[in-house]
Parts: C-alpha cells; sequence; structure tokens
C-alpha cells in the first residue's frame, strides 16, 4: 500500500550515495505520505510534545514538513519549556529561520499559569464550597505552586493521602488540618521537592526498579527491566507505582510502561546520588551487554552506548573501551539507516574517541569502518572540511 503512495522500494543499500540523499529521501517520502492522507477538507493536526528535547535528526524531519508548499491540510502544533529554549536552541534556531525566510506561518501562544481567582474557583468546584469557604485554601495553595496546574494537582492529591485534606467522617463536606497543611507545604520549593518526597516513601525495592526505569527511558519494557532484576521484585514494583500514579501501562503495547509525566522520571532518576551517577550508568551499560542476546543488544545499542558514553572516564582497558567503539559503529549504522545523520555522527565521534592511541596498529579494520562512515555522515550532511 506505501508503495503505491511512496514508489518501488529501492533496497537498504545506503553507501555512497549523492550528498544528502538519504536525508532527502526520507524527507520526500514523509511529504509524499503526508500530502495523501491530509487535505483542506480533511485536515490533519500533528501534535509534538517536549519540543526542547528534539534531537537534530528530528528537527530537520520537521523542518522539512513544515515548510512543504503542497501540505496545505496540515497544522504542526509543538509545545516546549520556553525557558529550556534559549536563542541558541535549535528549536530556536528552526523557528527563526521561518520567520527570516518567510516559509512557513508560526503563531506563538503562550500558556500562563492560572491566576489566583482561578485557583480558587476551581477548588470552590472541585471541594464543593462556595469561593470565600474555600479562599483560606486556595490562597495558601496559590501562593506555593503560583498556579502551576500540575503542581497544584499533585499537591492536593499529596494533601489527600496524607490525611492533611479529607471528608469530615458521616458528611460530604472537606476540612482539612490547617497548622499540618503549613507545615508540609512549607517544605515544598517546586514540583520537584514533592515528586522527590513521593519518591522516598516508597520501598527501597521499589526504588530500585524505578530508577533503572528511568534510565531507560519516558517508557520502557517490562521485560527488559525483568532481566536486570528478580521478576517477582519487577512486578510488584510496577504495580505499586501505578497504583501511586508515577507510571501508566501503554494500553497498545502489552508490557510497556510510561512515566506519568517527565518530572516524575527526573525525581526517579534523582534517586540516584550524584557522585554515584557515573558508576551507575557503567554498570547499567554492562550489565545490559551481558545479560542480553546479541539481537537483544542490536536493538538496545543505543541504550547501552548512551550509559556506557555517561561513564566513559571509568572505562579504563582498551579491550573494553574496543566493545564500546564496536557498539558505537552499530550504533551509528542504525542512525544511518534511519537517515538520522546528526545521531550517526555523534555515536561514530564516540566511537572514535573511544580507541586507543596505536589503533590504526592494533584495531585497524574497526578504525577503518568507523572514520569511513564518519566521513560519508558529514558528506551526507553536507560537512565537506570535516571529512
Amino acid at each position: 500500500a506505501f508503495e503505491l503512495i511512496l514508489g518501488p522500494h529501492a533496497g537498504q543499500s545506503y553507501v555512497r550515495k549523492k550528498s544528502t540523499d538519504y536525508e532527502n529521501n526520507l524527507q520526500i517520502m514523509l511529504r509524499k505520505l503526508v500530502r495523501a492522507i491530509s487535505s483542506p477538507s480533511c485536515p490533519m493536526v500533528i501534535l509534538i510534545d517536549d519540543l526542547q528535547w528534539s534531537d537534530g535528526g528530528s528537527l530537520s524531519l520537521l523542518e522539512s514538513l513544515i515548510t512543504d508548499r503542497y501540505s496545505p491540510g496540515v497544522m504542526i502544533v509543538g509545545t516546549c519549556r520556553d525557558n529550556e529554549v534559549k536563542r541558541g536552541h535549535n528549536v530556536a534556531k528552526m523557528l527563526c529561520r521561518f520567520e527570516d525566510q518567510s516559509t512557513a506561518r508560526i503563531i506563538h501562544i503562550e500558556l500562563f499559569n492560572l491566576s489566583r481567582d482561578a485557583v480558587n474557583v476551581w477548588m470552590s468546584s472541585a471541594f464543593q464550597l462556595t469561593n470565600d469557604e474555600a479562599r483560606p485554601l486556595s490562597d495558601f495553595i496559590y501562593k506555593r505552586t503560583h498556579g502551576n496546574f500540575y503542581f497544584l494537582l499533585a499537591l492536593v492529591k499529596f494533601l489527600y493521602d496524607e490525611g492533611i485534606l479529607y471528608v469530615y467522617p458521616g458528611t460530604s463536606i472537606w476540612e482539612w488540618d490547617e497548622e499540618e497543611l503549613h507545615s508540609t507545604i512549607t517544605n515544598f520549593e517546586g514540583i520537584d521537592d514533592l515528586e522527590n518526597t513521593k519518591m522516598g516513601q516508597l520501598p527501597m525495592k521499589v526504588k530500585e526498579v524505578l530508577k533503572m526505569a528511568a534510565c531507560i527511558g519516558a517508557e520502557f519494557d517490562q521485560s527488559l527491566l525483568s532481566r536486570l532484576l528478580p521478576h517477582d521484585q519487577v512486578d510488584f514494583a510496577l504495580r505499586l507505582a501505578q497504583d501511586r500514579e508515577f507510571i501508566v501501562q501503554d494500553m497498545h503495547r502489552p508490557g510497556w510502561y510510561r512515566f506519568c509525566h517527565d518530572r516524575i522520571q527526573q525525581g526517579a532518576y534523582s534517586l540516584i546520588p550524584n557522585e554515584k551517577k557515573q558508576i551507575y550508568h557503567l554498570w547499567f551499560g554492562r550489565t545490559l551487554y551481558d545479560k542480553l542476546s546479541q539481537t537483544e543488544v542490536n536493538t538496545n545499542v543505543y541504550l547501552i552506548v548512551n550509559h556506557l558514553a555517561k561513564s566513559k572516564n571509568l572505562i579504563k582497558e582498551q579491550d573494553e573501551r574496543d566493545q564500546v567503539a564496536i557498539l558505537c559503529l552499530r550504533a551509528g549504522e542504525q542512525a544511518i539507516k534511519s537517515s538520522d545523520f546528526v545521531t550517526s555522527g555523534a555515536y561514530l565521534k564516540l566511537g572514535i574517541d573511544f580507541l586507543g592511541r596505536r589503533n590504526w596498529r592494533d584495531q585497524f579494520d574497526l578504525s577503518l569502518e568507523l572514520y569511513n562512515a564518519a566521513a560519508e555522515v558529514e558528506c551526507c550532511l553536507g560537512n565537506v572540511q570535516r571529512m
């Protein structure tokens, strides 16, 4: 069916083509697909969240789609935290190009926190109180959350779970312990403090599972965790974390879970002490490589390499560094096949950095493969001087 839209498949050969052909082919195919399934009478809206974390290859693909003047039935909505997108950020540079070249119509929508009165109205409605009755509680919570709705919801739920906010027995009237409310809320300067407190209340074995899940990513597979820890521990931890609303199960992929919010993932990752993070990443990468089959290693090669890269200075033996360089080569080649040349270049450069001082003598074939692939990637990116 896709061949009717995109044309015949040309095979998987990706070596020695014209500069930027691979990237352009992927962009052309995506444009054709979008044109075929959208129109002004049947428009498509694409929502892309957390643009501040996007990589160069993804942004290049997105820019190609946005600037396609033959796709009038498409609107793309991107969200990001403006405090994390500074002037030199890739997203900011892309938006500047749109404005300078007039290649796309950009509408900036800034979402503000709720006002003091809006928080009062929401809380009076939620707790079935008059605005005046809810005012003391809403004012105090507004002062702490500044109207950040995610923080507000999480804080109210935490107060309820802790019994500070409760329904008076035998009635439907909400009440709160004002003294305990004040002493509890003053401990939370922001949402991170609240999430870290909630994480700290979990059993140690559950924390261990969530730390590993956070190292895997925003989404993670239960079966992969079970390769690292006992299955019973993983199963119990995931069920408890789901009950506490730290994670949610992916209904479309059995065995997969995701963190309910990126702040929760960051909170789980912060359970690893800063001074031990490098050691933890090294252990994590090594354990994955040792316990997974070669097929599974290839599937998770990005994950393994990313952890080993964060502990690069701790890998001293050249034999292990050469093995990491081989993994970097695999990761770079996989990224090439996905036409993500920016990511590929980063992995290949990392692989070169792992080579020893006498690499052309001791690891000639590996060195040649890494340098050749890196040169071809730079060619595809148009960086002729860096070849």
